[in-house]
């Protein structure tokens, strides 16, 4: 998707004159493609909308919400520390399994989540939805948060 990776060229440009922290997280909805086999497309659609809007109730001003494509979205979360976007991670994780996002039909998701900080210029060469791959390609371990610093990728 054009505008996430947009906003990611231009913190990477402002972060390169002066350089602040961004956090990232790449949100996964677990298994979704059962949603759209057993309920349907619409189903499904509708799904995602309210995923996005239960994802928004708990994001600060400024936060960035992007579909990345079919059941994916990322997260950029300017000024934001590692901390800030791991509590983050965690608080979204917990509220998806807590509660239907639909109650007719009654449509429970997981979430795996990925994060990643940005906090220096130098390194945001590998500052990027790609770098996040790795953390999202971790289908066995569902329900989730994976933090990826730049050496390795760990379990939150």
């Amino acid at each position: 998707m054009a505008s996430q990776d947009r906003v990611l060229e231009e913190y990477m440009a402002k972060a390169s004159t002066h350089p602040f922290q961004f956090s990232i997280l790449m949100l996964d909805v677990d298994w979704f493609k059962r949603i759209n086999d057993i309920h349907g497309h619409a189903v499904g659609d509708e799904a995602l909308r309210r995923f996005a809007d239960r994802v928004n109730s708990h994001v600060r001003i400024g936060d960035l919400l992007a579909r990345y494509g079919g059941e994916e979205f990322v997260l950029v979360m300017p000024h934001a520390s590692h901390e800030t976007a791991l509590t983050l991670a965690q608080r979204l994780r917990a509220d998806m399994c807590s509660r239907p996002l639909l109650e007719d039909p009654a449509i429970t998701v997981t979430v795996s989540i990925g994060v990643a900080d940005c906090l220096a210029a130098k390194r945001l060469q590998s500052c990027s939805t790609k770098r996040m791959q790795p953390c999202m390609k971790r289908k066995k371990d569902r329900n989730q948060v994976w933090i990826n610093r730049m050496d390795r990728l760990a379990k939150a």
